[in-house]
C-alpha cells in the first residue's frame, strides 16, 4: 500500500513527508477552546474565594452587582488566600500570555489569535510625583554573638571556643508610595471605602488599549533602585518560583564553590516579593490584577466561548487603622524577607529605593 500511494503521489507532483511517533494522536483542542479552559479555571478559583470568604465572613460580604463581588475580611485570611489566588492566577498568565519558556508560539493568546479577534492591551497607569510620599520598612538588630565550641573527635571534650560579635545592622527599604497596583491608595480606607485590588488600580482601562501583548508585557512596574523590573518579570517570578514550581528563594547569595542560582543572579524581583502591603505579597498584588485584567477582556470577546454557569468579577478591599493610614512607617507594610548576618564590628545599613516609573 505505501508503494502504490509513492507512485500516486509521483504522478501527481505530490511527496508525504514521513513522521516518527505514534499514528493515533491524543485529545484535540484548539486554542479558543484551550483559552476557554484556562477561563475556566481561573473562574472556579474566583468561585472558591467566593464560598469561602461569603461563608466564613459573611456580615462583611457586600454584593454590589450580580456580577461583582466585593470582599472584606481579616488580614490573616485574606493574606492565605490571595497568594493561593496568586498562584493560580500566575498559571493563567503563563498559559495565555507568557508561553513555555517564553516562546511566543506556545502562548494561548498568540500573535494569530490576538489578531483574529483585535484584542489589544492597556498601559500601566502613572503615578504622578506630586501623589507621591515616602514610606520605609525594614528589619535589624542591635547586635549578636556566635559562639562556636570545637569539640575533641573522641572524647567530645571541649577544646577551643571561638566568638565572634555583629555590630548593628539593618535592612531599610525606601518606598515612594503609591506604587503601581495600589494607585488610590491614598488618603484613611475604611470599610465603606477601602484600598481595591482591582484591575483598575494597575492598568489605565479608560485610555484606548492599544499595546501588543509584547509591549504591554515589556512595560517597566516599578524601578527597584533605578533599575526596572517589567510587568513581564513580576509575572514570571511568581509563576516559575511559586506557581508552576515551588523554589526556595530565602537566600540570594552564594557562597564560594557553588554555583550561582538563577534567583541570585536577578535578586530584586524576589527582594520585591517579601514586601507585603495589607498582608498581600508586592508581586502576588500586581499578577491578580493582572489576571483579572485580562479574564475581564476575554469575557468581552464574542468569538471566545465563555465558562458555564454564573460569572463573577471579584474585587477585594482593605484597610488600616487611620493613624497608620498616612504613616511614615505605617505597620501595614511589612518585609517579609531576612538578612544574612555580617560579623563585623562595624554598623552596617543596607538600602534599597522602590519607585513607580517617572
Amino acid at each position: 500500500m505505501k508503494g502504490d500511494q509513492g507512485n500516486d503521489s509521483d504522478e501527481q507532483g505530490v511527496r508525504f513527508v514521513p513522521v516518527k511517533g505514534s499514528v493515533i494522536g491524543g485529545l484535540m483542542k484548539d486554542k479558543m477552546a484551550r483559552i476557554t479552559d484556562a477561563m475556566i479555571d481561573l473562574q472556579l478559583a474566583i468561585d472558591g474565594l467566593r464560598s469561602q470568604f461569603s461563608g466564613i465572613h459573611r456580615e462583611h460580604s457586600v454584593v454590589e452587582h450580580p456580577s461583582v463581588y466585593q470582599i472584606e475580611c481579616d488580614v490573616n485570611l485574606l493574606s492565605q488566600a490571595m497568594g493561593a489566588f496568586a498562584r493560580t492566577c500566575s498559571v493563567f498568565l503563563r498559559k495565555t500570555v507568557l508561553g513555555d519558556r517564553d516562546r511566543r508560539g506556545t502562548r494561548l493568546l498568540d500573535d494569530h489569535v490576538l489578531g483574529s479577534v483585535g484584542l489589544r492591551f492597556d498601559p500601566l497607569r502613572r503615578i504622578p510625583r506630586g501623589r507621591r510620599r515616602n514610606i520605609e520598612v525594614g528589619l535589624g538588630l542591635t547586635g549578636g554573638l556566635l559562639e562556636l565550641t570545637k569539640l575533641d573527635d573522641q572524647t567530645r571534650e571541649p577544646q577551643a571556643t571561638y566568638r565572634f560579635r555583629a555590630g548593628p545592622q539593618e535592612v531599610k527599604l525606601s518606598i515612594e508610595w503609591p506604587l503601581p497596583g495600589a494607585a488610590d491608595w491614598r488618603g484613611i480606607p475604611s470599610e465603606e471605602t477601602p484600598w481595591l485590588v482591582s484591575s483598575d488600580q494597575l492598568f489605565q482601562t479608560s485610555a484606548d488599549a492599544s499595546l501588543s501583548c509584547d509591549e504591554w508585557l515589556g512595560q517597566q512596574v516599578v524601578l527597584f533602585d533605578g533599575k526596572g523590573i517589567s510587568l513581564k518579570e513580576m509575572i514570571r517570578t511568581v509563576v516559575n518560583f511559586e506557581g508552576a514550581h515551588s523554589i526556595n528563594v530565602g537566600r540570594l547569595a552564594t557562597f564560594e564553590g557553588e554555583e550561582l542560582t538563577k534567583a541570585a543572579k536577578n535578586p530584586a524581583p524576589h527582594i520585591l516579593n517579601a514586601v507585603s502591603v495589607c498582608g498581600i505579597r508586592y508581586a502576588h498584588l500586581i499578577v491578580i490584577e493582572c489576571a483579572l485584567y485580562l479574564y475581564e477582556k476575554l469575557l468581552d470577546e464574542n468569538s471566545i466561548k465563555q465558562p458555564s454557569g454564573d460569572i463573577f468579577k471579584v474585587t477585594f478591599g482593605v484597610a488600616c487603622s487611620p493613624e497608620q493610614a498616612e504613616s511614615p512607617r505605617p505597620d501595614w507594610v511589612k518585609f517579609q524577607g531576612w538578612m544574612m548576618i555580617s560579623f563585623s564590628g562595624a554598623p552596617k545599613v543596607t538600602s534599597h529605593k522602590i519607585r513607580a516609573v517617572n
